[in-house]
């Protein structure tokens, strides 16, 4: 594969890294710093296989795997360095104004969970290899969030219309 191909691709997965990166950042700059690092993580790791020749971007069918194989990834590459970061986030999480309170007062794990299940359309079986669970794992978290969500939401809507 040469350098052209895997940039017009990398260039279209990098935005879509960058909102995963956000959702759970929750800040712009560690966003952009989490997706950076991730990326040259991912290089790193992965030369041998990116150098090899054989594969097939010519093919749609086989480009598509591709992509979705990269960005899952570097979503797991953001993921982890997320973990690793945790204490330095949770102190730079700006205020995201009451709309999404109850989405960013979930953890970094079940913001990343819902997100990507619900905006991006991960399956169970893609979510279980970016998060290394079990499928019962994921869908008990999946579950859990969501619920913590409406639940939140409905009692913040009851608590006004009670004032």
């Amino acid at each position: 594969m040469g350098r052209e191909e895997l940039s017009f691709i990398i260039d279209h997965i990098i935005p879509k890294v960058y909102d995963f990166a956000y959702v759970i950042a929750g800040d712009e700059l560690a966003a952009e710093q989490l997706v950076v690092d991730a990326y040259t993580v991912f290089i790193i790791e992965n030369k041998d296989f990116l150098s090899k020749e054989d594969l097939d971007l010519d093919n749609k069918s086989h480009r598509k795997s591709f992509q979705k194989y990269l960005y899952r990834e570097l979503v797991r590459e953001v993921y982890d360095l997320t973990l690793k970061r945790a204490h330095l986030l949770s102190a730079n999480n700006q205020e995201l104004g009451s709309e999404f309170e109850n989405f960013y007062n979930l953890s970094m794990f079940k913001r990343g969970l819902l997100y990507l299940k619900e905006i991006v359309g991960f399956t169970v079986s893609d979510l279980q290899e970016v998060f290394v669970l079990d499928r019962y794992q994921v869908i008990e978290a999946f579950y859990n969030a969501k619920h913590e969500v409406l639940d939140s939401t409905t009692s913040s809507s009851l608590e006004q219309v009670w004032k």
